[in-house]
């Protein structure tokens, strides 16, 4: 079962994030993400066995419910050349989520889970199989200055299943956070 922990965009967000994934897509050729599929990644899991999913959403439960939900901003975009991705960033990570993906990454490592050892880059993927010309240059991403923003309100364990021409996300389990 592939599966990783994330924050998904409220209605409005999800909107305004495949205009711009569609945008994005439109001017340099690369594929958009499909709406249903926009998210945050708070800690990519892989592979993981079936029998550790209790685990995981017991683990993912418990920090969920110690830390407040906050804001969300994303404001700045690019790519990254090597995946061929395009994707929004926050100019300023809010300290809520740093501490929660923290939080989460180490729950999942004392439920057994191995993660990616990788620093955390908070970001929504926008487009993919990226050009590699568009992924070398910001020129036909979305404008400086666009903003897409959402109260992040609780933790999702999301499983990723193959599906006709890409894959379907869905949640298998939701904890929400704090307040």
């Amino acid at each position: 079962m592939r599966l990783f922990l994330a924050i998904e965009p409220d209605d409005a967000a999800r909107a305004a994030l495949a205009a711009l994934a569609e945008r994005v897509a439109a001017a340099t050729g690369a594929r958009a993400v499909p709406a249903a599929n926009l998210h945050l990644t708070l800690v990519f899991l892989g592979e993981v066995d079936p029998a550790r999913v209790d685990a995981l959403r017991d683990a993912t439960a418990g920090v969920a419910a110690r830390h407040p939900a906050f804001d969300l901003v994303f404001d700045v975009p690019g790519a990254f050349a090597g995946a061929r991705v395009a994707w929004l960033a926050p100019s300023a990570p809010p300290p809520g989520l740093l501490a929660l993906q923290a939080a989460l990454a180490r729950a999942c490592v004392g439920a057994g889970v191995t993660i990616d050892a990788r620093r955390y880059a908070p970001h929504v993927t926008l487009a993919r199989k990226l050009p590699a010309a568009a992924a070398r240059g910001a020129d036909r991403m979305p404008a400086p200055g666009t903003a897409v923003g959402w109260r992040a309100g609780d933790v999702a364990l999301m499983r990723s299943s193959p599906a006709p021409g890409g894959v379907v996300y869905d949640a298998i389990a939701r904890a929400p956070l704090a307040g």
